[in-house]
């Protein structure tokens, strides 16, 4: 359901996209402070794509001195579907915590108000523990390293692409649902979302970040940018090749059961995010992880994934199949089979690169 929300949105948006993001007719100061005034079309203001118009100068002044404040947030994506769905209407809007969201419908704003807590994202809580909770999830760490091809090998990782695709019952007919990724370690990111005959690319670079689809290109706010970074690194190959970034927090966390195999828990904190590894102690394997993550209904909650059918790629072995939950019950949008995983394969020049108008 959450992809058929999301492209749904993408679509009905793009040819609107392509010409503005949109203008604010009342003043985001005022806004913030609870009320709603009109703002003066000769006191204008653009920013992030935005033309915000304000009802005196002086709250022009407080919005330039403090636009984070006062800007419509996620980059003008619909607050109800997160920060890589397309563009709200500035007619559609609330404001929540003091600050400003914007919607793709009223259906969309009636969402987000029955609670906006699971609608956000948030940096998860850096894990605390012992030095010997640190020692052992080192260890455990390097365990699946060498299950996984060995640290040379992954030193000599420079990309990797994969792709799930799988079909989906909508309205009566088949369409084809899923998400390929490629990635140039350790840094450039591009997401091709699929529905049906359609497909969106969201792009990250140090230099840049961006979406488009048929029709549209435009920036990637700083909330979509963090999204797409945490999607990308919950892989466990993305996982261990970050162990050694400076802000990278491994600890342990005691043992677990998936499936038939007994594992010992890693809590892994990076990015502002959070994902607990399953290693199996037999083989030393990631055969699992839990995080908080959004659902079907694009709600956040917990995430939990099982790996399975490893097969090796270029001397890396990798879980082709991954069989997810949602808070408990089957998520079937995390579900499914790798169809294609490739490492170091030469990538297009133009792979990371905005499309020319």
């Amino acid at each position: 359901m959450s992809r058929i929300l999301v492209a749904v949105a993408l679509m009905s948006m793009a040819s609107a996209a392509a010409q503005t993001l949109g203008t604010l007719d009342v003043d985001s100061v005022e806004l913030v402070a609870g009320r709603e005034v009109a703002g003066q079309p000769e006191i204008a203001h653009v920013h992030g794509g935005y033309r915000y118009l304000f009802a005196s100068r002086e709250n022009l002044a407080t919005f330039q001195r403090q636009p984070e404040k006062f800007e419509i947030q996620l980059g003008g994506a619909c607050a109800r579907m997160g920060a890589l769905s397309g563009l709200g209407s500035t007619g559609i809007r609330t404001v929540f915590k003091d600050r400003i969201y914007i919607f793709a419908s009223e259906a969309c704003k009636k969402g987000f108000l029955s609670g906006p807590e699971k609608l956000l994202d948030s940096d998860d809580p850096v894990p605390t523990g012992s030095d010997d909770d640190r020692a052992t999830a080192r260890q455990l760490l390097d365990k699946a390293v060498a299950a996984l091809g060995g640290a040379e090998r992954l030193s000599k990782v420079r990309s990797y692409a994969r792709r799930m695709i799988r079909e989906q019952d909508y309205q009566g007919r088949k369409v084809k649902v899923g998400d390929a990724w490629t990635i140039a370690v350790p840094d450039r990111l591009r997401r091709d979302s699929i529905w049906d005959t359609s497909s969106w690319s969201f792009v990250a670079t140090p230099d840049d970040a961006f979406t488009y689809g048929e029709r549209d290109c435009r920036g990637l706010s700083a909330a979509g940018r963090v999204e797409l970074q945490r999607l990308a690194v919950r892989d466990p190959l993305m996982l261990l090749l970050s162990r050694s970034r400076a802000d990278f927090v491994a600890v342990a966390g005691g043992r677990v059961r998936v499936g038939e195999r007994d594992a010992e828990r890693v809590i892994v904190h990076f990015q502002g995010c959070a994902t607990t590894l399953a290693i199996d102690e037999a083989s030393g394997r990631i055969v699992g992880c839990s995080f908080r993550g959004r659902g079907a209904s694009l709600r956040f909650g917990k995430v939990e994934l099982v790996y399975s059918e490893f097969t090796e790629v270029s001397g890396i072995t990798l879980p082709m199949h991954v069989a997810a939950t949602f808070d408990g019950k089957p998520f079937d949008d995390a579900t499914g089979t790798i169809s294609e995983a490739r490492i170091n394969a030469e990538l297009a020049a133009d792979t990371f690169a905005r499309p020319k108008p």
